[in-house]
């Protein structure tokens, strides 16, 4: 679903003496507003932070003597189980053995490819109404892959091409980290006259085929 995460906010908290419990209800509250990047000093040495992703859940972790007190959380995430919704495509997403074991294809590298570098696990979920992308109905639910993000069953879809204008507002799109402009240079093509763009465009077997077709066809009406 979509998030208002305030990824450029930090937070310092001062909490003398607080315990590790106290502090887990601190952070769970701040996460609740989706705020990453928030500490709290408890006494001169001890700097507390949290990991939202990782294989045990929400975590309380202390902060290692000389390390960030800020970085990015969202690089690693330490096996979190990514809950990534997928439906069969023959051209892009296709099962390996079932569904739940994972797709080849060019969605399901995608999907494969981003799990490994966030170091996380993953799970796959088919949509249960056997739909693909979904709809927008018009008693305001969804269907298939939109139903499952929304209702926040799964947490990523990758074979999903499109967005639809009434589900914008409740999704959010994946934007590229790093990206490269590529220039492709190929020969100049030869100048040729208007006329001669329409012919050489189809190989001479092909005019052939239409000629003979031509022919047959004055044939058979001069027969008739």
């Amino acid at each position: 679903a979509k998030q208002q995460r305030k990824q450029y906010h930090k937070y310092i908290f001062v909490w003398r003496n607080a315990d590790e419990k106290q502090l887990q209800k601190l952070f769970e509250a701040v996460w609740a507003k989706h705020i990453l990047d928030a500490i709290a000093v408890t006494s001169a040495e001890a700097i507390y932070t949290f990991e939202p992703f990782t294989a045990a859940g929400f975590v309380v972790k202390r902060r290692r003597m000389g390390g960030p007190y800020f970085y990015d959380k969202l690089k690693n995430l330490q096996h979190y189980q990514l809950r990534i919704s997928m439906f069969r495509d023959v051209l892009r997403a296709v099962p390996k053995t079932a569904p739940q074991v994972g797709y080849s294809g060019v969605d399901g590298l995608m999907a494969t490819s981003l799990v490994l570098q966030l170091n996380a696990t993953v799970k796959y979920v088919a949509p249960a109404d056997n739909e693909n992308y979904g709809a927008c109905l018009e008693n305001g639910t969804f269907t298939g892959v939109l139903r499952d993000l929304i209702a926040g069953t799964t947490d990523v879809n990758f074979n999903a091409q499109f967005v639809l204008p009434c589900a914008a507002e409740h999704i959010e799109t994946l934007y590229p980290y790093l990206k490269r402009i590529l220039y492709v240079v190929v020969p100049a093509a030869e100048m040729f006259p208007d006329y001669l763009i329409f012919i050489y465009a189809y190989k001479d077997s092909l005019w052939r085929a239409l000629l003979i077709f031509f022919f047959v066809i004055i044939a058979i009406f001069a027969l008739l």
